[in-house]
């Protein structure tokens, strides 16, 4: 007859693999949780964040060149308050520009996106030594054609450049921004096909536990019969015992 394994120790190794395969499937779901977390904020807080910097650069420049086109309409009239007015607003749309970039620095994980921003930086610098001879033309009360069409021919391509620079920013980080919703996709999918696949080896576990339970509780039944059979057989062959010791005396 083959050995048996004792009936404490099929319990034991059953809730010890019914407690693993619960563990595994916390430590697992803990786990696509922080996956999914961080393509969240790599989504929202690094990428989103970037294409609102890239946007805010690429709407200062427009407002710098709207600026200068301002400054020659009241120069034509001799406006010389409502010039200084508008300068004063360039030079703070220009601060504004850099320190949008110096926010974005930080930010970036690529090559591309680090010389995109050098780029735009060179722009600028480009530009304010622009600006400065456009300023010397204005004070010293030029033509306004001649100030439009040193706008046109010296300030415009470097606010194209600044603008082509922007806009293939924005498209990176927008294919960025993309990339991280696939990858998003993908850990869910993972997710979801883990927590199935450990569901399902945890109901498993389970099914097996009702089995080898029943099995037990049906072994108990036996021998409890049992010993109710044999204590009945104990009393009845007392009981005999009894009768014939009581004969035997009379």
């Amino acid at each position: 007859m083959k050995n048996q394994m004792p009936l404490g120790r099929k319990l034991i190794l059953l809730f010890s693999a019914m407690l693993v395969a619960s563990l595994t499937l916390s430590v697992a779901s803990l786990m696509f949780v922080n996956l999914l977390g961080q393509g969240l904020r790599t989504a929202t807080s690094s990428t989103g964040e970037k294409i609102l910097l890239a946007g805010d650069y690429r709407s200062l420049t427009g407002d710098m060149i709207s600026l200068e086109r301002g400054i020659i309409t009241r120069a034509a009239v001799s406006d010389r308050q409502t010039v200084l007015k508008y300068e004063s607003e360039y030079q703070k749309s220009v601060l504004a520009a850099h320190k949008s970039l110096e926010e974005m620095r930080p930010r970036l994980t690529t090559d591309a996106g680090r010389r995109m921003v050098e780029r735009a930086e060179t722009v600028l610098k480009t530009w304010a030594g622009l600006h400065q001879r456009f300023l010397a033309l204005v004070w010293a009360n030029k033509d306004p054609k001649e100030l439009v069409a040193f706008i046109g021919a010296e300030v415009l391509p470097v606010t194209n450049e600044a603008d082509q620079v922007a806009a293939e920013f924005l498209a990176q980080q927008k294919q960025f921004l993309a990339e991280s919703a696939s990858e998003a996709e993908t850990n869910i999918s993972r997710s979801r096909s883990a927590a199935i696949g450990l569901s399902i080896v945890s109901l498993l576990v389970g099914a097996i536990g009702l089995v080898v339970v029943r099995r037990a509780t049906g072994q108990l039944r036996s021998i409890t019969k049992d010993l109710a059979s044999g204590a009945t057989q104990v009393a009845s062959a007392s009981r005999q015992i009894s009768d014939t010791s009581q004969n035997q005396a009379t």
